[in-house]
């Protein structure tokens, strides 16, 4: 029996820069252990056509209840030698037509799984949408660093990640007068020798000479080039697994993906999926989907097919060191639990409360911006009861200072600079938001106001969020004000930096061009203009601006053809709004829903950030699938609170800054000393410039 060696971490473990890492299993038996079952996964498939194929997963589970991914330990054996055969991946190809069981054995255990074989001689030309381009994708060339950046490469260029397929296709046959390309000699081609670093290629190798991805090439090319004359579009792209925690000694997981597409049909398409990992230095993924971690760790698998993202979460579990042992530190309330649990599944103990003299120092700062005088530092360490804390925080919410400290952080997250809406406009919007925040107004409603205001600067104070940022003298394009809007409402109240897909689909995310051409569209309505006379040059026009709606304005436009771009919510397709309706208001009105998946998790990150030094999503304002969150059940449970209390901040602060996580000590442990991401312990922070 054929076995491929995985990586599997064992208890002899090293700790190198605070980072846990290990040796590798020796034998075969020490990887695979005694489980007490296996599964093989599917449990029935059918391969459909001469290229078709199959990934299969074999898990085993152990009596700790912990699951090992086994398939490439595996043995695979079938009834009918002649319908199929296994590689030592798992990956199934088959040889004739007809019908097989297939028997998998490791580790003293066994499991079966029915495969069907049909179309084996059917003659199938190559896709160029659903196989070709895919391949260009798996091979980097269609990379933005490469062949996909905007200006190509070396003279080639080709749609970022294949977004164009037209494009693609007429750059591939026409371009350079078809010179990449040899319908007669494909093992002769430009496009194929470059590959195979045959010829002088910047690229280097990028695949095999007998590789699929080779074979591939050669049979397009060998069958005239053709594009798809029925072209079928992708309908969903399912990973398996979907998620994944792998203790020690199991470091590893092979990933399966499959596509389903608008004819109906169902195809494997593991190998001609490109994908990518979060964070290289905690784990990578190969080309044939194989995850193998290097150090204990949480990460996002990035799997993309066909302009389609999809994202699986893995975590590796190290052995905890010699003498660790759970703490069981009590819970003050739920941000314990969830903080606690992750901490508990790592093998990392909390670090101890820290001192009355630590944690009134630190609440004076976070959440009034100034020092403790001496005398409330006496007046506190004083104080006796259980619930000393508690009353502290009561206090302190109350104050003026409170209100003012966080007036000026919403500010800074505003952007809003006297340079921009002068004196008068500043202090009327800090008025109003001051207000706001000591009456502990809800903030749904607060960006409700913001983003559907009109008015004038220094009399209506919400219309200054369109008035911060002035269209620099240096920037003609005459959509800057819409554009601008658009990347600062995604980044300031979801949480999404929009930026990278404003001239292209973003390059390593779920975003398009059409998400963000799609948002700038709802202010195309906005007109913005300077009241009064015009002052001397030289300085930016010190003048009061107003904000008005104009329902017959010109429509939003790509810069590439001048088309109109119809509204549209990000990740939704796009919907005919009234032409009497300002387009703003059906904008906040998602924004803030109940179940809007940004808006309430982007706020209370953010807030979590201003308390711990770190946000639960880090940096602050940078939600996407390659930047997983730290715990996603503690986002869930703050962000549940906060719609809960009626989206106020002073409920989220009281249970954030009330939590034992929140008032654990500095001083770090032996399990928690390389932690920088679970909040295992406060970490040291600069002082505030206010302070």
């Amino acid at each position: 029996m054929v076995w491929r060696k995985l990586r599997f971490l064992v208890p002899a473990m090293l700790v190198m820069n605070g980072a846990v890492v290990a040796a590798e299993p020796s034998t075969k038996s020490d990887a695979v252990g005694r489980p007490v079952s296996i599964d093989v996964a599917p449990r029935a498939f059918r391969l459909d056509g001469p290229r078709a194929t199959r990934q299969l997963l074999v898990t085993g589970h152990y009596a700790d209840g912990s699951l090992r991914d086994l398939t490439g330990l595996a043995g695979f054996q079938a009834t009918d030698p002649g319908r199929l055969s296994v590689d030592a991946d798992g990956l199934v190809h088959g040889l004739g037509d007809g019908s097989t069981q297939l028997i998998v054995e490791v580790g003293g255990r066994k499991a079966t799984t029915e495969a069907t074989v049909s179309g084996i001689k059917r003659i199938e030309p190559v896709s160029f949408r659903r196989e070709l381009m895919p391949v260009l994708s798996v091979a980097g060339c269609s990379d933005i660093r490469c062949h996909g950046a905007p200006s190509g490469k070396d003279g080639f260029r080709l749609s970022l990640w294949g977004f164009d397929p037209e494009f693609d296709f007429q750059q591939l046959t026409h371009d350079g007068l078809g010179r990449r390309t040899n319908t007669l000699n494909p093992d002769n081609s430009l496009v194929l020798n470059k590959a195979l670093s045959q010829v002088p290629h910047v690229g280097g190798r990028r695949f095999a000479p007998r590789s699929h991805l080779a074979n591939l090439i050669r049979t397009w090319q060998s069958e005239g080039l053709r594009d798809d004359r029925k072209p079928v579009s992708l309908a969903k792209l399912t990973v398996t697994p979907d998620r994944r925690v792998l203790k020690a000694p199991a470091a590893g997981q092979r990933l399966a993906v499959s596509a389903k597409f608008s004819d109906g049909r169902v195809q494997d398409v593991t190998r001609l999926t490109t994908f990518s990992s979060s964070d290289i230095a905690i784990a990578s993924v190969d080309r044939s989907g194989q995850v193998e971690f290097n150090r204990q760790g949480e990460v996002a698998i990035l799997c993309r097919f066909m302009g389609r993202l999809e994202s699986v979460r893995m975590m590796h579990i190290a052995e905890p060191a010699a003498g660790y042992a759970w703490p069981n530190p009590p819970e003050a309330n739920f941000v314990d639990t969830h903080v606690f649990a992750k901490l508990k599944m790592l093998n990392i103990a909390p670090s101890e409360l820290c001192t009355d003299e630590q944690f009134v120092r630190r609440l004076y700062l976070d959440l009034c911006g100034v020092l403790p005088t001496p005398h409330e530092v006496r007046a506190f360490l004083a104080t006796g009861g259980p619930d000393k804390r508690a009353r502290l925080i009561e206090q302190l919410l109350q104050r003026p200072e409170y209100a003012d400290y966080w007036t000026k952080k919403w500010f800074d997250v505003l952007r809003v600079t006297r340079d921009a809406i002068n004196l008068e406009g500043s202090q009327k919007f800090q008025a109003w938001l001051r207000n706001r925040i000591e009456g502990d107004a809800p903030f749904d409603d607060t960006v409700r106001q913001l983003l559907t205001s009109t008015g004038q600067s220094y009399r209506d104070a919400p219309v200054n969020f369109f008035c911060v940022t002035m269209t620099p003298k240096t920037i003609t394009d005459k959509q800057f004000l819409q554009k601008d809007l658009a990347e600062a409402t995604a980044q300031l109240f979801l949480g999404v930096r929009l930026q990278c897909a404003k001239c292209h689909n973003h390059p390593y995310e779920r975003w398009t061009q059409n998400d963000y051409l799609g948002l700038a569209a709802h202010f195309s309505q906005v007109k913005r203009t300077r009241m009064g006379k015009a002052g001397p040059g030289g300085r930016a026009e010190r003048r009061q601006i107003e904000i008005t709606i104009d329902k017959k304005a010109a429509e939003f436009t790509r810069d590439a053809d001048g088309s109109a771009v119809v509204p549209s919510l990000i990740g939704q397709e796009p919907k005919p709004i009234p032409a009497d309706k300002d387009r703003r208001d059906l904008l906040a009105s998602w924004l803030t829903k109940l179940d809007n998946p940004y808006f309430a998790k982007a706020f209370v990150n953010r807030v979590w950030y201003h308390l711990n030094g770190r946000g639960v999503v880090e940096p602050v304002d940078d939600f996407r699938d390659s930047n997983p969150s730290s715990n996603d059940p503690l986002l869930e449970a703050l962000a549940a609170e906060f719609v809960s209390s009626g989206y106020r901040l002073r409920p989220l602060i009281r249970s954030i800054v009330n939590s034992r996580t929140y008032q654990l000590s500095p001083i770090s442990n032996t399990s928690n000393r390389g932690d920088k991401r679970y909040f295992s312990h406060m970490h040291a922070r600069p002082l505030p410039a206010e302070v």
